[in-house]
């Protein structure tokens, strides 16, 4: 799977977890909001992906910037070295 797959699919998998869901195709404009993740959902998915792909996104930052958008989380992983 590459990063965008994995990312996807615990995106769907958190959001529904916490009670939203992903209906149709996530995009790069997909807010992460209308996903249905909440602030839990968030960090039980930044801790998973942490888990799967050995990367901590905000590990390194001084000042933590909050993707909004698919396209922003995804960024946000390749530029953290994944």
């Amino acid at each position: 799977m590459d990063l965008e797959q994995v990312i996807g699919a615990e995106v769907r998998r958190q959001a529904a977890a916490s009670g939203g869901g992903v209906t149709g195709a996530l995009t790069r404009d997909t807010a992460l909001a209308d996903t249905g993740l909440d602030s839990l959902g968030f960090t039980t998915l930044v801790i998973e992906l942490e888990r799967q792909l050995g990367i901590d996104p905000f590990g390194g930052e001084d000042e933590i910037m909050y993707p909004e958008t698919f396209g922003e989380l995804l960024d946000l992983y390749a530029g953290a070295g994944a």
